[in-house]
């Protein structure tokens, strides 16, 4: 009797991991902490419109990263997800990727909004290409140095938000 409730006991577990009702943590899943990360409002858990410069002059809204209050004072590295890893993506591909952008990547990002390998591969890149610390930490190094992708009537534009 006691084995055939320890199998029951192992055989409902099992079923419980699958089904996701108790959570397996992976190192590579886990999302690392960057709210206590002195001079950062928060992670780059979102992504938002901000006013920021065009290469050819003038202004004009870009999308990037932002914290999930709004705020583009944000952090994130490899581990990171979600939209504010899309907007880094996003304009990395625009302005930075093949024909259209700079040529500095060799490879179109997949827009998943998973900062992996490629992701961080991709930012160390640009960052060397503007002379900052290639360390494929998105920080305010990144945030004021790299083009993001234009919205509204300046889509497909690069724009580069001012320094704060």
């Amino acid at each position: 009797m006691h084995m055939r409730a320890l199998k029951a006991a192992v055989v409902a577990t099992v079923i419980m991991i699958g089904s996701g009702v108790i959570g397996a943590q992976s190192a590579s899943a886990q999302v690392p902490v960057a709210m206590s990360v002195t001079g950062y409002d928060g992670w780059c858990g979102s992504a938002g419109a901000i006013l920021g410069r065009l290469a050819m002059g003038g202004s004009a809204y870009g999308y990037l990263p932002t914290t999930t209050g709004g705020s583009s004072n944000c952090t994130m590295w490899r581990g990171a997800a979600g939209n504010g890893v899309k907007a880094l993506q996003m304009g990395m591909n625009l302005c930075y990727w093949g024909n259209n952008g700079t040529g500095v990547l060799k490879t179109r990002l997949v827009v998943d909004g998973s900062f992996g390998k490629a992701t961080e591969d991709a930012l160390k890149a640009v960052q060397r290409a503007h002379g900052i610390t290639a360390d494929g930490i998105y920080g305010v190094q990144s945030r004021t140095n790299l083009w993001f992708s234009g919205l509204y009537s300046k889509v497909g534009s690069c724009v580069g938000v001012p320094g704060t």
